[in-house]
């Protein structure tokens, strides 16, 4: 399993809007959509998390929207290299160290996210705090987060899908990017499934949060 999520400049995250919580009840449960497998973009060998978390974003909003869109995980990596400046080959990409959450955010939103050959997406993205309030609203109102976390050699190893278990930060192993669609119980998609990723484990480890809605 490769990461790939550079640490993020705290001075940078400070500017960006903060996410504000909506009047409506948040609900008691959110379950990601039936049938939604979470795009991989070669993340057990490449440090391409940040724009699988992307696309997996991207998905999950038009899903919650109430329509689905395909994806190319070729145009996935194009974006991942034209970001690392590097070419769009796995070669060359396995030579990087991965990206920073808040440039593919605002490459994205400059230039578009060509997830698929006839489809190019525009975020708008907003930051989050780590309150479990905040997070669960941003969920339920946008069908995902975006999120940065440090992971440890436990949370690295056994099986790719084995859910992920609540213990003390450990022996840091790098940053992730992962996308949580889901809570009571919380779940979160990244390497190409969806795990359990109870707030117990994820909010020791949460280092970036971000709600993004999704336009063509």
């Amino acid at each position: 399993m490769r990461l790939g999520r550079i640490a993020h400049d705290p001075a940078r995250v400070a500017q960006v809007p903060h996410h504000v919580m909506g009047d409506s009840p948040i609900p008691p449960s959110w379950a990601s959509p039936a049938g939604f497998t979470p795009t991989l973009a070669d993340n057990l060998t490449l440090p391409t998390c940040t724009v699988a978390g992307l696309a997996n974003s991207a998905r999950l909003y038009m899903l919650h929207s109430g329509w689905d869109l395909v994806q190319d995980d070729d145009l996935i990596l194009e974006l991942y290299a034209s970001i690392a400046g590097c070419a769009a080959t796995p070669a060359a990409i396995a030579m990087t160290d991965g990206l920073v959450m808040l440039d593919v955010l605002e490459r994205a939103q400059k230039s578009g996210f060509q997830i698929a050959p006839d489809t190019v997406l525009i975020p708008e993205f907003r930051q989050i705090d780590g309150t479990l309030g905040a997070l669960e609203d941003a969920v339920a109102r946008y069908g995902s987060i975006y999120l940065g976390v440090d992971l440890d050699s436990e949370d690295v190893s056994g099986d790719v899908g084995a859910p992920w278990v609540a213990h003390p930060l450990g022996n840091l192993v790098g940053g992730h990017c992962i996308v949580l669609d889901g809570y009571a119980p919380e779940t979160a998609a990244t390497w190409g499934v969806n795990k359990q990723a109870p707030m117990d484990w994820l909010q020791p480890r949460l280092r970036e949060a971000y709600a993004v809605v999704w336009s063509l």
